[in-house]
C-alpha cells in the first residue's frame, strides 16, 4: 500500500511538471507572452540599476524605502551574470512550479482526493492570472511562493510533524517572507511562531527562532540604529497614506468633488481655511520626486551615501517628506474623520475584490489573452465577462509596451460604480465573506483559536491595512492571498458538506 502511495505520489508530481513545462510552451509561443524585467528601470521600489552593481553593500544598508529581498536577488545577481534577467526569469518560474506542488500538498493535508488535489493544483497553475504575475517581476508572485511555503510547513509542525526538515523549512520560508513584504512585520513573525512552537522540543523551539532572529531582525535594527525608525520600511508611511485624501486635496479646484465639498465644509471660503491648516505640501502632488520636493522644501542632502542622494524614493529627503505628509494626514484625520471613512469605504466596495486581471501595469501580456481571461472571468463570475459598459479607453506606454486602459479620473459617481461593478471578482467576494464569516463562528461562538484561524485573523488584518492604505493597487497586492484563500474555503465547504 505504502509504495502504491508512493507510485501515485511520482506520477502526480510529473502530472503537474508535465502539465507546468506544457502550459508555459504554450503560453510563450501562442500568445507571445513576455518577462516584465522593465519593471527595474520603472518601479520606484527598486534601487537604481547603476547602485545595484557598482554599490550593492550600501544600498541594501541605506534602503529605508523598501522590503530588501528582491532588490538584493537583482543586484547579486547583476554582479554574477550579465545574464541576470535570464535567471530572474527561470527563479519565477521554478517558484511557480514549486508553489503549485505545494498547493497538491496542502490539498492532500486537506484530506481531498488524489484527483481533486490534482485538479485544483492544475487549475490554478494554468490560470492566465498565474501567468501574468509569473511574468511580472515585483513581490507578488514571490510573495505567493513564501506564503504557501509557510502555511504548508507551519501545518505540519503545528500537527505534530516536527521534523528539523520542517523546522528548517518553516524558518526560512517565513523569514523570506517577512523581507519580501513589509506587510508581515516582524512581530506579527514572534507571534507566529509562539503559535506554532506549542509541540516542539526545546531545542527545536531555539532552532526556529535563532533562524528567523538572525534572517529578519539586522534589517529592522539597522533602520532603528541609522534612520530611528523600528521598521523595515522607514520613510514611506505617510507618503502612501496621503493617497487617502489626494481626493480631499483636488477640491481646491472649484469645479472638483463639489457636493461632497459642500456637505463636508460648506461654502468654497470653508475649505479654503482648512486646507490653509495644511503643510507646505499639502497642494503638492504625491510622489513628485526627490529633485522637485528638494527644491520646494530647500532641502540640502546630509549624507554623502550614494542611495540617499540618488533621485529616488530611497533619498533621505523622504524623512523631511513624512514630516508634512503626517501633518496633513493629520488634520483630516482630525477635523473630517468622515471623509476618510468614505475613502476607507471607496476602496472595501470598489477596490478590494476588483479582477486582478486588469491591473495597468501587466495590461499588456493581459491584451494578449484577452479571450482566454474573458473566459475565466465567466468563471470567476467578473461581470465584464457578459457585460461591457463600452468605456471610452486610452492608449498608454508602459516598458517599451502598449496597451489600452480605462482612464476612471474623469468618469462621475455612477460610471465609477459602473465600472467597478463589472470588473469584480465575486467568486472571491464569496469565498472572502464565506472565510470571514467562517472566522468569526469560530472565533465568537465556538471560541476556537487554531491555526487556519490564525491564518484568517491574519488575512483579515492584512485587508484591512490594504483598505488604510491602498485604492487602484489593491488588486495587485491581493493576489498572492487569493489562492490560499480559495483552498481554505475548499477545506470549510468540504467539512460542511462532511458534516
Amino acid at each position: 500500500m505504502v509504495i502504491n502511495q508512493k507510485n501515485e505520489l511520482d506520477r502526480n508530481i510529473f502530472i503537474l511538471f508535465f502539465v507546468f513545462i506544457t502550459s508555459r510552451f504554450f503560453y510563450y509561443n501562442f500568445f507571445d507572452i513576455t518577462f516584465d524585467s522593465w519593471t527595474i528601470d520603472v518601479y520606484w521600489q527598486f534601487i537604481p540599476k547603476e547602485l545595484l552593481k557598482n554599490d550593492l553593500i550600501n544600498s541594501i544598508l541605506f534602503n529605508h524605502y523598501q522590503p530588501p529581498l528582491l532588490n538584493l536577488i537583482v543586484g547579486l545577481l547583476m554582479k554574477i551574470t550579465e545574464n541576470y534577467i535570464f535567471v530572474l526569469q527561470s527563479i519565477y518560474l521554478i517558484c511557480g512550479f514549486f508553489s503549485f506542488l505545494i498547493i497538491y500538498f496542502i490539498c492532500k493535508d486537506f484530506k481531498f482526493s488524489n484527483r481533486t488535489s490534482l485538479t485544483v493544483s492544475i487549475i490554478l497553475m494554468i490560470l492566465p492570472t498565474t501567468i501574468l504575475y509569473e511574468n511580472h517581476l515585483y513581490k507578488e508572485y514571490l510573495t505567493l511562493y513564501f506564503l504557501l511555503a509557510v502555511f504548508y510547513s507551519s501545518n505540519k509542525l503545528y500537527n505534530n510533524f516536527n521534523s528539523y526538515k520542517y523546522i528548517l523549512y518553516f524558518s526560512l520560508t517565513l523569514s523570506l517572507l517577512c523581507i519580501t513584504r513589509e506587510t508581515f512585520h516582524i512581530f506579527w513573525g514572534y507571534v507566529f511562531i509562539f503559535f506554532v512552537q506549542k509541540n516542539l522540543s526545546n531545542p527545536k523551539k531555539i532552532l526556529l527562532i535563532l533562524i528567523f532572529t538572525t534572517i529578519v531582525s539586522p534589517f529592522y535594527f539597522k533602520n532603528l540604529f541609522i534612520f530611528n525608525k523600528f521598521a523595515i520600511t522607514a520613510a514611506s508611511t505617510y507618503e502612501h497614506l496621503n493617497q487617502k485624501i489626494d481626493f480631499i486635496k483636488e477640491m481646491k479646484n472649484p469645479n472638483n468633488h463639489i457636493k461632497l465639498r459642500q456637505f463636508a465644509f460648506g461654502d468654497y471660503e470653508n475649505f479654503k481655511k482648512f486646507k490653509d491648516k495644511g503643510s507646505l505640501l499639502f497642494d503638492t502632488t504625491l510622489y513628485s520626486g526627490a529633485d522637485y520636493y528638494k527644491s520646494i522644501l530647500n532641502y540640502k542632502n546630509k549624507s554623502k551615501i550614494k542611495i540617499l542622494n540618488s533621485s529616488t524614493h530611497f533619498n533621505e529627503v523622504y524623512f523631511e517628506v513624512e514630516k508634512f505628509r503626517k501633518q496633513d494626514y493629520l488634520l483630516v484625520l482630525k477635523e473630517q474623520p468622515g471623509l476618510l471613512m468614505l475613502n476607507f469605504l471607496n476602496s472595501a466596495t470598489r477596490h478590494l475584490f476588483s479582477s486582478s486581471d486588469y491591473f495597468g501595469f501587466t495590461k499588456h501580456n493581459a491584451d494578449k489573452m484577452r479571450y482566454m481571461i474573458k473566459f475565466v472571468d465567466c468563471l470567476k463570475l467578473t461581470p465584464i465577462c457578459f457585460y461591457d459598459y463600452g468605456f471610452a479607453r486610452i492608449t498608454k506606454f508602459r516598458g517599451g509596451y502598449s496597451y489600452e486602459v480605462i482612464d476612471t479620473g474623469p468618469l462621475n459617481y455612477k460610471e465609477k460604480i459602473i465600472f467597478a461593478f463589472q470588473h469584480t471578482n465575486f467568486l472571491m467576494v464569496i469565498v472572502y465573506l464565506s472565510l470571514l464569516f467562517f472566522l468569526f463562528k469560530a472565533l465568537f461562538v465556538k471560541k476556537n483559536l487554531n491555526l487556519i484561524n490564525f491564518w484568517l485573523l491574519t488575512f483579515f488584518f492584512i485587508f484591512l491595512i490594504l483598505i488604510i492604505f491602498e485604492d487602484g493597487e489593491i488588486s495587485r497586492h491581493r493576489f498572492p492571498f487569493d489562492y490560499l484563500c480559495f483552498l481554505l474555503f475548499l477545506k470549510q465547504i468540504k467539512q460542511k458538506i462532511l458534516s
